[in-house]
């Protein structure tokens, strides 16, 4: 029941009409043409909700409401799973927003397990923006500071230029 609050709380009041159409699924009968423009509804509305949920964990995370971040991030990264695949580089700020807020509710071993998603995408992605690398180096220098690997958190650091 917690966790259930936490989500309506956090994301799931705001999406909640939205889930509707896309929890739906089309009738079988429809022309070729139907279904492409319904196909291309949901993924409308899916983006829609992938940049609703991230912007609202981005949000909590920055007034200091870890806690409630999370179930909006995790929306945003199912949503974002579903529209641009497991291995996609655009899951990668998903990712970090989890670590994020996990770290800032102790959560250091879910948070290692974000990172090394994100990083895992990363490394896999030979064609992935500066923009990211930098966000992860910065994301894995935090994490290091804060379970004191200082060593490694400069090194991070150091490449978020």
């Amino acid at each position: 029941v917690d966790h259930q609050k936490a989500d309506w709380v956090s994301i799931h009041e705001r999406i909640c009409q939205l889930l509707i159409p896309i929890r739906t699924s089309l009738p079988f009968l429809l022309s070729e043409k139907e279904r492409k423009h319904g196909s291309e509804q949901l993924v409308k509305r899916q983006k829609y909700i992938i940049d609703l949920a991230y912007s609202t964990a981005q949000e909590f995370v920055l007034d200091g409401k870890h806690q409630e971040a999370i179930p909006a991030a995790l929306h945003a990264l199912r949503f974002s799973t579903d529209v641009y695949g497991s291995t996609s580089v655009r899951l990668v700020p998903a990712y970090l927003l989890l670590a994020e807020a996990s770290t800032g509710v102790g959560r250091l071993p879910e948070a290692s397990k974000y990172l090394s998603q994100a990083q895992w995408i990363v490394l896999r992605t030979p064609d992935c923006s500066v923009a990211v690398q930098y966000k992860l180096h910065r994301s894995l220098g935090l994490f290091c500071a804060a379970e004191g690997n200082f060593e490694q958190a400069l090194y991070h650091l150091a490449n978020d230029v």
